[in-house]
């Protein structure tokens, strides 16, 4: 759908990388974005897997965000956090959500053994968002 690039660009985003597995997402976003009046927004999206895809890894890059954020279960969390935090600059924030109540300390020792400190864990009833800091 998109959402999560869209909320960033609402938030005050320049521009914006995106992955995703489905296919159809394409077509979701660019109806999505017009729907939204940001059909003209700096969005690029790429059909791949981050968490295993060099092609996709590079496309993104390395120590190029601000902020990665990523809304899906823990477990996929977990094996995405490597590649997340590779491509966060120095000081870039991890923001993970998703995650169902008791999965959030897996996720948490996932960011923490990829080097990310401040780890936060908030809660909206049995949902868990997770995030971490890359050091400097």
């Amino acid at each position: 759908s998109g959402i999560l690039a869209m909320l960033a660009f609402k938030f005050g985003a320049q521009s914006v990388f995106a992955t995703d597995l489905d296919t159809a997402v394409e077509e979701a976003c660019r109806d999505n974005f017009d729907r939204n009046s940001l059909k003209d927004a700096d969005f690029k999206l790429m059909v791949g897997n981050l968490i295993d895809d060099k092609q996709v890894q590079d496309a993104a890059g390395y120590d190029e965000y601000d902020i990665v954020v990523a809304n899906i279960l823990a477990p996929v969390l977990i094996m995405l956090t490597p590649a997340a935090v590779a491509a966060l600059k120095p000081g870039g924030k991890f923001i993970t959500s998703g995650i169902i109540e008791g999965k959030e300390t897996e996720v948490a020792d996932a960011m923490k053994a990829a080097g990310l400190t401040d780890i936060c864990v908030r809660q909206l009833g049995e949902w868990r968002m997770v995030s971490g800091v890359k050091g400097q």
